[in-house]
């Protein structure tokens, strides 16, 4: 039992956690409007769009979108956007450090059995679904 306490104490020392309110420090909100994914390293637009909008206009406004010092911001793929689910939370099914709307959320991704289709997140439920990239959802960029 001793010989486990003392290695239990280093790894919560070495991944960052404390005691209080913020002991889960996975996400860490950079500056305004950015978080980054300790995870993943990934960084994250804090706030989603608040219009809905089709799959080539989400595309472009990622790849246009001018936040913080960071130029290279672009749609997620839905294995990196699925990572933002926090299964503790419903609508939003999203980590609270995220600005989240409960809705479907488009990614990158590709049906690859139905093009035409792209995968989506749907943050009410943490759900992942297929839609025609006619339809309207919102948006959340990444950059690497």
């Amino acid at each position: 039992m001793f010989a486990v306490l003392p290695k239990y104490l280093l790894a919560l020392l070495l991944l960052g956690f404390s005691t209080g309110a913020h002991a889960n420090s996975r996400f860490i909100e950079l500056e305004p409007g950015i978080v980054l994914d300790r995870q993943t390293s990934l960084h994250w637009q804090q706030d989603g769009t608040r219009k809905a909008i089709n799959f080539l206009a989400a595309t472009n406004y990622c790849e246009n979108l001018q936040l913080g010092d960071r130029n290279n911001w672009r749609l997620p793929g839905v294995k990196e956007l699925i990572s933002l689910v926090d299964e503790a939370h419903y609508k939003p099914s999203a980590f609270p450090i995220f600005r989240t709307v409960a809705n479907l959320y488009w990614s990158a991704t590709v049906n690859p059995k139905r093009p035409g289709l792209n995968w989506t997140v749907n943050f009410s439920d943490g759900h992942v679904h297929a839609f025609r990239d006619a339809l309207d959802f919102s948006v959340r960029c990444v950059s690497d």
